[in-house]
């Protein structure tokens, strides 16, 4: 019986040891031996310009943090397209500026040109029209609608209105 109990008992041991070395993270593998996951990138806020921001705004950014689906629901925003990045922004660009009367009214509209998205203030300030603009593409990107990118997405006031650049 003697022999029986040591020899459970090391079985024990050799499973407890396996079930252990299985939960221990696994050594990196050396570089150049496995695919590396591409880091993505980010969306910045540029020269937009001082002052107090008004509470509107900082839902729009409370939303496209902690709630970002209920902001595109809102915005008539459903997806990206394109097969760019610079695409698939000007695609929710335009979206959002469409998806609602109150949008339309704010906004003339968007273009790409010489590498940057400019969009068309219309009844709202450059300034607060490139908040909405950075918090609508946090959501996006929350909700992964732009998809993987190793850019800078820039979101800014310019001479002619509001201007996203892919850094």
């Amino acid at each position: 019986m003697k022999d029986n109990d040591s020899r459970i008992k090391k079985i024990v041991e050799q499973q407890v040891r396996k079930i252990l070395a299985e939960a221990e993270p696994t050594a990196a593998p050396e570089s150049g031996s496995a695919v590396k996951e591409k880091p993505k990138g980010k969306i910045t806020r540029g020269t937009i310009g001082s002052g107090k921001i008004k509470n509107k705004i900082n839902d729009a950014k409370a939303l496209a943090t902690k709630n970002p689906k209920e902001l595109m629901k809102r915005l008539g925003v459903s997806g990206a397209s394109g097969n760019s990045i610079a695409a698939k922004v000007l695609s929710v660009v335009r979206s959002a500026i469409y998806g609602t009367d109150t949008m339309r009214e704010a906004y003339l509209g968007a273009a790409f040109r010489e590498g940057k998205v400019y969009i068309s203030p219309r009844e709202i300030s450059p300034r607060d029209g490139a908040l909405y603009m950075l918090h609508t593409l946090t959501a996006a990107d929350n909700l992964d609608m732009l998809g993987t990118y190793d850019n800078e997405i820039v979101v800014s006031v310019g001479e002619e209105g509001i201007v996203i650049q892919f850094k």
